[in-house]
């Protein structure tokens, strides 16, 4: 297998990742109390659609003409293998009670129980379906049209720091697998992507480009039914600091659990790699 060849499955999961687009110990009240965060901020539904949103996204990104039917099957169950929700969400749990204090959690939870807070909610759940990236995918057009909700879609991504995350999650998921795949081809040899990088920096402005148009579409697609309105006062919410905080802490414990499965996951493609190329 080739460099080619191997960037290309590297960029068919940097494909599948971005699409996912669009969220330690204490008193037992206070982990209550996060745990009802998590929940009404809408962060276990969306996680919980991981695995169903990468398998999605490797049918989508393998075809046509792209790597093989049974290659695809052991993709798909090594997603199943390792894509652990509740990982994802034990790393989420545990930054949001290191990070935050009652009073910033109460006044979180607020939010999330206003009438607001739950439409923003109930949206976000919804647009974080297999079903609902399609969607979003065949009406990205469309939904661009807009240019007032474009500029609210951007201003949205400044907040939260959609596109800054999505270029860091491509960084360490695409080293990862790409390295784990170089280590299965040749057992014992120290890896040297130094090929690989150099591709990769020629894709660079590529990759970014496409990376923040998938945040627009995403943020266009799951607001399109909140109001002008409703999306001033969601703006203001995420503009205060503790919903920054609450924000920058979420994805920072998304971070480190998606890179664990992601290990993982890289692990049982560089055995799935090695077998094919036997």
């Amino acid at each position: 297998m080739c460099i080619r060849d191997r960037i290309r499955i590297v960029r068919l999961f940097f494909a599948v990742f971005l699409g996912l687009f669009s969220l330690m110990c204490m008193a037992d009240q206070r982990e209550s109390n996060i745990d009802q965060l998590i929940v009404l901020s809408g962060l276990k539904t969306q996680v919980s659609s991981f695995p169903g949103q990468v398998k999605a996204g490797v049918l989508q990104a393998a075809s046509p003409g792209g790597i093989g039917e049974a290659q695809v099957s052991n993709i798909l169950e090594s997603v199943d293998n390792t894509i652990m929700p509740a990982v994802i969400l034990r790393e989420i749990r545990s930054s949001l009670a290191a990070s935050l204090n009652d009073e910033e959690t109460a006044t979180l939870l607020k939010w999330y129980e206003s009438d607001v807070g739950r439409r923003v909610t109930t949206a976000e759940e919804a647009a974080s379906t297999p079903e609902a990236y399609e969607e979003m995918m065949q009406n990205a057009q469309m939904l661009t049209e807009n240019d007032r909700r474009v500029q609210m879609a951007m201003r949205i991504d400044e907040l939260v720091g959609a596109t800054k995350m999505g270029m860091e999650m491509q960084d360490s998921t695409s080293v990862a697998i790409y390295s784990a795949m170089m280590a299965a081809m040749a057992p014992g040899q120290p890896v040297d992507i130094e090929a690989y990088e150099k591709e990769m920096e020629k894709i660079e402005p590529q990759i970014r480009e496409q990376v923040q148009s998938l945040v627009m579409v995403s943020f266009l697609y799951t607001y399109q039914s909140i109001s002008d309105d409703d999306m001033k006062k969601y703006e203001i919410f995420l503009s205060r600091p503790t919903s920054k905080k609450f924000n920058d802490s979420a994805l920072s414990g998304m971070a480190r659990g998606f890179d664990e499965v992601v290990n993982d996951l890289a692990g049982e493609l560089a055995v799935i790699m090695q077998s094919d190329a036997a």
